[in-house]
């Protein structure tokens, strides 16, 4: 019994011995794999996947914490920072293994026009490095055409459609209920077209307020359906008539969107998402382990390629810029 004994206490050593080392080195094994692992590698023949999400800002709102936090349970409104998009096109068009940028529009929600003519210089000045654009989208709208215009090719999918409405404002006015509910509302106004206190004191907007409104809101979409036409080799007139006369052109195309679309030359053909993919893999190869294209993420090529993109590295004199983003109010907020 006393050697039974002995014995088994002797093989529970070993047991505890061997199960350890073996955990030791699985440890060892992963912290070396970690170490080892340089980030993102850029593939030689590739494409260069630019898909934004959300709104284009030039800064992001919030603190880092609470982003990471909207990312992880999917709820807050995702933004994508204009100078990541930037950057990456920047360094694409000096790089050698980057041979095509695409644009996927499809999770785009909108960004200003400043911030849209950025993108359309950067992307315009990839395609005069002699490389190819693709942009591609199930549906477009105002903001992500905008940017599809500028590529090679523009792809929308069949069942899909491109949006234009032009740029418009909407404002609620409370007049009416100030009156039923006996509000004695005390207005100070200056001026026949200083309109910020309208709501409270009208039901309607004014004649003066309509008329500037449609000055600078005209602006702005001349300068859009300028910069669309110039892109897509189209006139003015052709963006605006399809814009004010889209009933006239669907019912030409049948009653089928994306054929419109193509029809107006806003877009060059119908694919699907597999057949955008199969255009890829013709341009830049098939990957063996996917069995798409070859690609990489704009935040992969970011991490790989960056540097210090953000100049905290540098030295001597800075220069520091502030972001102002939204009303100006009095007092302490």
């Amino acid at each position: 019994r006393g050697l039974i004994h002995t014995l088994g206490r002797g093989l529970d050593l070993t047991r505890r011995v061997l199960v350890n080392t073996l955990f030791l080195a699985i440890v060892i094994a992963l912290l070396v794999v970690v170490l080892r692992d340089d980030g993102p590698k850029v593939p030689k023949s590739t494409a260069l996947v630019i898909k934004p999400a959300g709104v284009i800002v030039e800064q992001l709102d919030g603190d880092p914490m609470a982003r990471a936090v909207d990312q992880l349970t999917g709820s807050g409104e995702a933004q994508t920072l204009l100078k990541d998009l930037l950057d990456g096109i920047e360094m694409a068009m000096e790089d050698e293994r980057v041979e095509v940028l695409l644009l996927d529009l499809n999770s785009l929600n909108g960004a200003g026009l400043t911030k849209l003519q950025d993108l359309g210089a950067a992307i315009d000045a990839f395609r005069d490095s002699g490389k190819t654009v693709v942009a591609t989208a199930d549906n477009y709208g105002q903001a992500a055409y905008y940017l599809a215009a500028h590529a090679d090719e523009v792809y929308v999918h069949r069942m899909g459609m491109v949006l234009l409405q032009g740029f418009g404002r909407y404002r609620t006015y409370y007049k009416d209920g100030i009156d039923r509910l006996e509000i004695d509302w005390n207005i100070f106004r200056v001026g026949q077209y200083k309109s910020a206190v309208e709501p409270y004191m009208r039901s309607s907007m004014s004649e003066e307020a309509r008329r500037a409104n449609l000055e600078w809101l005209g602006d702005l979409w001349q300068a859009y359906v300028d910069d669309v036409a110039a892109a897509r080799g189209l006139t003015a007139d052709d963006v605006v008539d399809y814009v004010e006369s889209f009933q006239d052109h669907l019912e030409k195309a049948g009653g089928d969107t994306a054929r419109a679309a193509v029809d107006a030359g806003l877009v060059d053909r119908t694919m699907t998402r597999d057949e955008v993919r199969q255009r890829l893999i013709e341009v830049v190869g098939e990957d063996e382990d996917t069995h798409s294209y070859h690609r990489i993420s704009l935040a992969d090529y970011l991490e790989a390629e960056g540097g210090d993109r953000s100049g905290a590295d540098a030295r001597g004199d800075a220069i520091g810029g502030l972001v102002a983003k939204g009303s100006i109010l009095d007092g302490s907020q």
